[in-house]
């Protein structure tokens, strides 16, 4: 990648980073112009479009940059994608793909569970959320999620034990 190219891309993650979608856009739409084939161009796309809540945009983006550049880190956001739009067997594909080379990977832990509660697959979504804790214990949601499942199975003991250890990360974040 050229140097006029990449200030360019910098600038259009700064400008994502500070809320101005308008020009981040405009930065890598800039850069996608004079060299399409950049798989880091697409991921960036990708992510513009995932914060303006343009799933089927985003998963467009992130799948041109997986064709682009198969080693790309692309699988994660757009197994997220794939969530966002309901496409959970999708999801779950992409997600998987992560764990196979990184398995101490909290949000795609966390994303499986979610997706896994959305099948209505109890046991797999409660294993990925303990994993997930496994590598972060002090994450409320997550217990409270994982609190969710527990009562959905009538593990209610259980259920209630997580729900303590929430409250008890929310008072020390507060």
């Amino acid at each position: 990648m050229d140097f006029e190219l990449y200030k360019h891309a910098v600038a259009a993650q700064f400008y994502a980073d500070n809320g101005k979608l308008k020009d981040a856009f405009k930065e890598i739409k800039y850069c996608l112009s004079k060299d399409e084939r950049n798989a880091e161009f697409h991921m960036i796309l990708g992510s513009l479009y995932g914060m303006q809540k343009k799933s089927k945009k985003a998963i467009t983006e992130f799948l041109e940059a997986l064709t682009l550049n198969p080693n790309i880190d692309a699988h994660a956001v757009l197994g997220a994608a794939y969530l966002n739009i309901g496409q959970i067997d999708q999801a779950v594909t992409e997600l998987t793909k992560v764990t196979v080379n990184d398995l101490n990977n909290f949000k795609v832990h966390n994303l499986l569970g979610v997706c896994f509660y959305r099948q209505k697959r109890f046991d797999d979504a409660s294993r990925e959320l303990i994993l997930a804790l496994k590598i972060n214990p002090n994450t409320p949601d997550v217990h409270g999620f994982l609190s969710k499942i527990y009562k959905k199975q009538g593990q209610h003991e259980r259920a209630r034990q997580e729900l303590e250890i929430e409250k008890k990360i929310q008072k020390k974040i507060k």
